[in-house]
């Protein structure tokens, strides 16, 4: 059962992307037309991370594959290897989109230039590693983040580093 296709609720507006409806009670939600997402934390066994994030293609075969383009066309670093695929979590309540989460261990690369995909947000933005720790200290930081953060930090910790289950 497809809990998103509710053909009852009014299309109020609608382009090549997205449809915002209307229920029959009069609630307005906003559905993505087929775009799920990624999150992925690069970490380095330092403590620092680096978060990326980005939407799944029609093209991608899968969720983790997407995670490796977007790894990289936003920071250049090539995570086939060590990616590892940490749950997934319904964005919010307001949308249908499911973001696919994701952790990678950069240790001992040197990333390529990152080239991005032509797109606006990626010609405006930036990826910046930071410390971990600082992650809890930063304004309109999303959950899955956070979560993120934490599988990162079981992998730091765990008595076997290579480990990734703690």
């Amino acid at each position: 059962m497809d809990i998103f296709s509710n053909k009852k609720h009014e299309i109020v507006w609608e382009n090549e992307w997205a449809k915002v409806k209307k229920s029959e009670k009069g609630f307005f939600y906003f559905e993505r037309k087929g775009k799920n997402s990624i999150a992925l934390l690069l970490y380095k066994s330092t403590g620092e991370v680096c978060p990326i994030t980005g939407s799944v293609d029609p093209e991608d075969s899968s969720y983790e594959e997407a995670a490796v383009r977007e790894a990289f066309e936003e920071a250049g670093y090539d995570i086939k290897d060590s990616i590892k695929f940490m749950g997934s979590n319904l964005v919010s309540t307001q949308t249908n989109e499911i973001c696919y989460n994701f952790i990678a261990c950069v240790d001992g690369q040197e990333p390529v230039e990152a080239k991005g995909d032509g797109g606006y947000f990626e010609s405006i933005s930036r990826n910046e590693w930071m410390n971990a720790f600082d992650v809890y200290g930063l304004d309109n930081v999303y959950s899955s983040l956070l979560i993120l953060v934490e599988d990162v930090f079981d992998v730091l910790y765990s008595k076997d580093p290579n480990n990734i289950e703690g």
